[in-house]
């Protein structure tokens, strides 16, 4: 599935990613109480530690990079060899 959206996601302005990853992180933190208890249940973790750090966290990262799309020029920067960072 990623591999097949991923042309259309390339052709996207950075802020609308931007609005799409902020939409998700909203999307995430709407359902925590369901993720928090299906991640309790897949993994055996405390409740009460999947309701304050599990989805919140993911939410938190989406918003963190839908705000950084913005400061991304595709700058490469050369590191040698095969490793590069944009």
């Amino acid at each position: 599935a990623a591999r097949s959206a991923q042309p259309a996601w390339a052709r996207l302005k950075p802020v609308e990613r931007g609005r799409i990853l902020r939409r998700a992180a909203d999307i995430l933190r709407a359902r925590n109480a369901d993720l928090a208890r299906i991640e309790t249940l897949d993994t055996g973790k405390a409740i009460q530690e999947t309701l304050v750090a599990d989805a919140p966290s993911a939410a938190d990262c989406l918003e963190y990079f839908a705000g950084a799309v913005a400061a991304f020029n595709g700058e490469m920067i050369d590191l040698g060899g095969p490793f590069a960072y944009t």
